[in-house]
């Protein structure tokens, strides 16, 4: 249950409230990597730039103490959010992406704000990186990046005390005793499917003249507005769990019901719904700046929409790069990047481990009825043993521009491998090689096969030097035999 009072979320221009009229740092080139991102500020910071050419990528350190929440805005000087289309990204001090964002082309300039990217709240002491870069072409768009400090408020804690009097014969208890405390959503039951969260053990609690005080916390996400039953156990200090059952299971009361309210399951009438788990009917939704889901929208009435700002997608008139068929969504133009804000020339490209159901290599039409102009393999061993593996490590530029992995490697070198695989080896825009193997494994079969032809031919020479020698000794005995008994007469 997320209790965080949004309410509480305060931000701190602190550097601007100091300076009256704060003046942005401005950056110095190059700074077209984390490697030469520069000297780190400390927060908040702000810093102006400019992406000249269309393919400049700007990157600021900056430090960061333990537990400070982050929001960075990237605001453009010379363009419109709608007419430049900045890309915001923020990397930990390993070049790993902590959270990015993208203005969507929908008026709206990129922002890495906690209440949308939990990521950039609480993080760890260290230095950190931003990445600002422009994805639609425009020319020398000038910017404004900002690093704000934003103050979040502490989550409410679910934990309440339950107060009771405990006899025994009719007398006070005195003294130390065991209570296990579970919690459950029907008054009777047996069933444990009906237990809610997992059982409280508190030993050696003190009782007072009968009077006892147990702190308890089943956790944010047991209570949701349904009805809960507290079932207590007793026994004699450090008999452990268990115990005898006090009377009938207690109904709560809303106090400790209280802390779900924040949650809005269900919101019938909200000027202002900030976030809003369920909305079945909103007839006016003043100021619903995000709708994040929609499972079920009924009807909206076109001439009922006011303010909507010039190109916005409804999702079904194919506007944007992207056209629908279905539940099929289709975009024929450009690169699709995983985990980087660079394709680096591929048509799809990921930056870090990926995976797919079953493994194994991707799949590829197979079928002799799609092929023509068969023709066996032949010299694969050979070809094979004109490569050779290594051991390296990538320079970082490789590391931070070509999603290559830190730490040792195995692999190729694509320079040999394009002398005896030339259709392996392609190179990017700027003239590096990358290795794409093909038909790996054909080519180990056929190369096995040669080893097996190499090696059954060699036996078989061996062989017949074996026969010969044989044949030589046997002729050698039986004309030895025939002087001995020559000798012997």
């Amino acid at each position: 249950m997320n209790t965080t009072l949004k309410a509480g979320m305060m931000t701190a221009m602190l550097a601007a409230a100091m300076a009256g009229t704060a003046m942005a740092q401005t950056e110095v080139e190059p700074n077209n990597s984390i490697g030469t991102a520069g000297a780190p500020t400390g927060v908040p910071c702000t810093r102006s730039g400019v992406i000249s050419p269309t393919n400049d990528n700007d990157y600021f350190a900056i430090t960061v103490p333990q537990g400070t929440s982050l929001r960075i805005l990237a605001t453009p000087t010379s363009h419109t959010c709608n007419t430049s289309d900045l890309l915001l990204t923020f990397f930990n001090a390993a070049g790993g992406v902590v959270a990015m964002d993208d203005d969507g082309a929908v008026m709206f300039c990129p922002k890495l704000d906690p209440a949308v990217y939990p990521a950039m709240a609480n993080l760890a002491a260290g230095t950190y990186y931003i990445s600002v870069i422009n994805i639609n072409g425009a020319s020398n768009v000038a910017y404004t990046l900002t690093v704000e400090l934003v103050f979040l408020a502490s989550p409410l804690n679910p934990a309440f005390t339950y107060q009771g009097v405990l006899k025994e014969n009719e007398a006070p208890v005195v003294g130390p005793r065991d209570f296990t405390v579970s919690l459950w959503n029907h008054p009777t039951s047996p069933n444990t499917d009906n237990r809610v969260g997992t059982p409280i053990y508190l030993n050696s609690v003190d009782v007072s003249n009968g009077l006892f005080a147990l702190p308890l916390n089943f956790g944010s996400d047991a209570f949701n507005g349904e009805e809960r039953f507290m079932e207590i156990q007793v026994a004699n200090s450090g008999q452990g769990p268990g115990g005898t059952v006090l009377g009938p299971r207690q109904r709560l009361t809303v106090a400790p019901h209280a802390a779900y309210a924040l949650k809005a399951a269900a919101a019938n009438t909200a000027a202002t719904a900030d976030f809003a788990t369920t909305a079945n009917n909103a007839g006016t939704a003043n100021q619903a700046n995000f709708c994040s889901v929609a499972d079920s929208a009924w009807a909206v009435p076109w001439t009922g929409i006011t303010g909507m700002p010039s190109g916005f997608v409804d999702g079904q008139d194919n506007a944007g790069p992207w056209s629908l068929n279905g539940f099929t969504a289709y975009y024929t133009a450009g690169a699709v990047g995983i985990g980087t804000t660079s394709a680096s020339g591929f048509t799809f490209a990921v930056n870090g481990s990926a995976a797919k159901t079953g493994g194994g290599s991707w799949s590829v039409f197979c079928d002799s009825r799609l092929k023509h102009d068969i023709k066996p393999l032949s010299g694969t061993l050979d070809r094979l043993l004109g490569l050779r593996g290594y051991t390296f490590e990538y320079n970082n530029e490789a590391v931070e521009k070509r999603m290559a992995m830190p730490g040792t490697q195995i692999g190729l070198i694509a320079e040999e491998v394009e002398r005896v695989f030339p259709d392996w080896v392609e190179k990017d825009a700027d003239g590096y090689r990358y290795v794409t193997e093909r038909a790996t494994t054909a080519l180990m079969v056929e190369a096995l096969r040669d080893l097996r032809a190499e090696k059954d031919t060699a036996l078989a020479e061996k062989q017949a030097q074996i026969d010969a020698l044989k044949a030589g000794n046997e002729a050698l005995e039986a004309r030895l035999r025939r002087l001995e008994e020559s000798l012997s007469r």
